[in-house]
């Protein structure tokens, strides 16, 4: 299964860089539509410009229109595309012409063939498995965003991150496919390594690998509707308001996607008004400014303060 990964991705296009490049290459505008990608060199040459035209303390983008005419241009023709969905149809269009998308469903397809190929009948093992596997997925989306894309120090995701903060709020916004294989394949090659060292019967092994690719495809049509202007109703708006407060308001708060009640037991869901507006100033040792504590500390801070108060520890938040 592993082999026919790497083969999917390759054939995608998505593992042609070698890591040693992979590192050393400007980080690629982390958004754009279809299979059409402006060069590494030419994307951060346009996020640089964006950097050095704006204030420190000009209000977040959100939209393409807050721009210099002549900016918005010379993006554009690097590489930033400003054309935003806005119906439903023409978001699914954008989205399963990226070549993310199509790999993430491939290595779906490929883990729901594998549990199938085993032959064991689903049960509850399997069940239990996706469930946690669930869980696993929720706290290391909260936990990699705050602790390394918004990581005090200067590394490739951490600044293909930052460049995501930086450009307009309302852009395409999909993860680039290497990352995506390369991701993948690794949580593959784990769960391969589990079931053939007989931590997990296979069975289980590959119903957690496919609940876990499963929620990446989740993961990445939820960011992906929550930066384009389509009318959204339940969960889905919820999803965009949070994750549009983590955009404007303070990058140090709102950092869970798939289930934003989880900032609230980690202590990084307050009310609006009760934190400064930060957004895209959190750099860690760059300005000076403390990090937060850990995700431990948090969630022992906010059932701290709910025991001193005499109250029930909320569950999304405060």
């Amino acid at each position: 299964m592993l082999a026919a990964s790497l083969a999917v991705a390759w054939s995608l296009g998505a593992l042609r860089l070698t890591p040693r490049a992979l590192v050393a290459a400007p980080p690629v505008a982390p958004a754009r539509t279809g299979s059409a990608a402006p060069s590494p060199a030419a994307a951060y040459d346009s996020l640089r410009t964006l950097r050095e035209s704006r204030p420190p303390e000009a209000q977040p983008l959100v939209s393409a229109s807050q721009l210099d005419p002549a900016l918005a241009a010379a993006l554009s023709a690097a590489g930033c595309n400003f054309d935003v969905p806005t119906t439903m149809r023409a978001a699914a269009r954008t989205f399963l012409a990226h070549p993310t998308p199509s790999l993430i469903f491939a290595f779906l397809a490929l883990t729901l063939w594998a549990r199938a190929a085993i032959g064991a009948p689903l049960g509850a093992a399997d069940m239990v498995a996706a469930a946690a596997t669930s869980v696993a997925w929720w706290v290391q989306e909260w936990w990699l965003h705050d602790r390394l894309l918004h990581s005090s120090r200067a590394w490739y995701g951490q600044l293909m991150h930052r460049a995501h903060h930086d450009l307009p709020f309302f852009h395409v916004s999909i993860d680039a496919p290497r990352i995506a294989a390369c991701w993948f394949c690794a949580v593959a090659l784990l769960a391969a390594a589990g079931a053939g060292a007989g931590a997990l019967p296979a069975p289980v092994c590959a119903s957690s690998l496919a609940a876990y690719t499963l929620w990446g495809l989740v993961y990445e049509w939820s960011h992906f509707i929550a930066h384009t202007r389509v009318p959204l109703r339940g969960h889905w708006a919820r999803v965009r308001a949070h994750h549009t407060l983590h955009h404007v308001h303070s990058d140090e708060h709102w950092l869970a996607f798939c289930v934003p009640a989880l900032d609230g037991m980690f202590g990084t869901r307050p009310r609006p008004a009760e934190v400064a507006r930060t957004a895209g100033g959190r750099q860690g040792v760059e300005d000076g400014r403390p990090r937060r504590a850990g995700p431990r500390r948090q969630l022992w801070f906010s059932w701290a303060r709910a025991a001193r108060d005499g109250r029930a520890v909320p569950a999304a938040g405060g």
